[in-house]
């Protein structure tokens, strides 16, 4: 028989949100689910939305007269589960109607696993994702794996030491072992606590490329200084409560380096807060520690072996909006008129003495459509010394398989306009630019090419 399933949706002021999130979960494939949302003191109508779906369907609504957190929300979720495998999503999470079945069909194959970390996907740019799974550098810092990424050309990787709080799912024997969670946790950091936990009982933490879900950020989490204040507060909390002892003083001495922070107006309090909080919590910090005294033997692996996250270098990819219906032949990046067309892969728009244009990450993708057929592809563009090949390639909307494609190498490194012969029927497609090797640039950033303006047209 298929294992009773029970989701627990912690929510705050979630009453935007919490409606499609359940309709989603009550959609699941998985024929045995139960859901349980956890109402933490919320003073919007949450419970409003919440309360006629619990009276229709497998959904339990459960109130906390107060706000207490995320770790209170799921551990008080936990004690009304009856599922044999628990999982975790948030309020402004939209599970794919096959995540629940495709994580416990990864549980089912290898009892060695705790966890299941899903692929979490933006709402807003579905082909983006927010994280598989993550882990810890060894200062604390959180870093979840593919972040901001295309899931095309993401590295995903299978063993993580965490999966990501939206879409996490556990087996109920690991999740006894690993009770309660920490109720000084909050926010943040909280999935990181659970994976530390599960590595710790003798479990694994695996990535199912096939759960996905996708994350609409419309809950209720704190924004700005307050947000940096969570997450320095449960970093620092994480490291008290798992880190080893002999990492304890390296890591005290570069805590107290706090010249970064005193250069940037408004953050300048922010350690010394964090501080503050963490040493009168200390001594539910050392409980905590003496109870997971061995837990690194375990997770340590899994941190990333370096003091500092590595650079961002991705573009923003998430903060894209495209828009296929109102593309045109005609790309011009000029950082107006080009918004609709962009994909991903796109740094802002900048301006030289000849063009507006903007650079390219090593893979970028931006759409076109064409109202008649075109017979060649007109691009102004320039390269670097330090790419070896450029290949642009057209491939119709949702499908993979290209219909044209033109290898350069190695592409130009002053300006070029480049009349290149295609035969492309009309319709709408997607463009991609693929450099190798990427470069990087004095700001840090991965790049390709520049792109001033690309054409479809017929032949003149």
């Amino acid at each position: 028989m298929d294992p009773l399933a029970s989701v627990i949706v912690p929510t705050l002021n979630g009453a935007a949100v919490i409606g499609r999130c359940l309709e989603q979960l009550l959609a699941q494939t998985h024929p045995r689910v139960e859901v349980i949302v956890v109402d933490d003191g919320s003073a919007d109508a949450t419970s409003a939305v919440v309360e006629p779906i619990a009276r229709n369907a497998a959904c339990t609504l459960v109130h906390q007269p107060t706000t207490r957190g995320i770790a209170a929300a799921r551990n008080r979720g936990l004690q009304q589960a009856r599922g044999e495998v628990i999982a975790f999503i948030d309020a402004d999470g939209y599970a794919d109607p096959n995540w629940l079945a495709e994580a416990i069909r990864t549980l089912a194959a290898d009892t060695s696993l705790g966890a299941v970390a899903a692929l979490v996907f933006f709402d807003e740019h579905k082909l983006i994702l927010n994280g598989a799974g993550g882990t810890l550098n060894y200062r604390g810092y959180a870093l979840d794996w593919g972040f901001d990424a295309p899931y095309e050309f993401a590295a995903l990787p299978h063993e993580v030491l965490y999966p990501m709080g939206c879409g996490m799912v556990v087996r109920r024997t690991v999740m006894e072992a690993i009770a309660p969670l920490d109720e000084a946790v909050t926010n943040y950091y909280d999935d990181v606590e659970l994976g530390i936990r599960v590595w710790a009982s003798g479990a694994r933490v695996v990535v199912c490329p096939t759960a996905w879900v996708d994350h609409g950020f419309g809950g209720s989490d704190p924004h700005g200084r307050h947000r940096l204040l969570l997450s320095e507060r449960h970093r620092i909390r994480t490291a008290l409560k798992y880190f080893p002892a002999a990492h304890l003083v390296p890591w005290l001495v570069r805590e107290f380096r706090l010249l970064d922070y005193l250069r940037v107006r408004g953050r300048r309090a922010i350690p010394f807060a964090a501080w503050a909080w963490n040493l009168r919590h200390l001594s539910s910090a050392w409980a905590i520690r003496r109870r997971w005294a061995q837990a690194h033997r375990r997770f340590w692996p899994f941190l990333l072996p370096a003091w500092r996250l590595p650079a961002r270098r991705a573009v923003p990819n998430r903060a894209f909006r495209p828009d296929p219906a109102a593309a045109g032949p005609r790309l011009r990046l000029d950082g107006t008129a080009d918004a609709a067309q962009l994909n991903f892969g796109w740094y802002a728009a900048e301006h030289d003495s000849t063009n507006d244009f903007r650079p390219c990450a090593a893979v970028a993708s931006a759409f076109v459509r064409l109202a008649s057929p075109a017979e060649e592809c007109v691009v102004i563009w320039r390269g670097s010394r330090a790419i070896e090949e450029t290949v642009l390639l057209v491939r119709p909307l949702g499908d993979r398989t290209p219909v044209w494609q033109m290898a350069l190498a190695p592409p130009p490194v002053a300006w070029e306009q480049r009349r290149l012969a295609c035969q492309l029927p009309a319709g709408a497609y997607e463009v991609l630019l693929r450099s190798a090797p990427a470069w990087v640039d004095p700001d840090g950033r991965e790049r390709g090419l520049d792109i001033a303006a690309l054409q479809f047209a017929p032949r003149r």
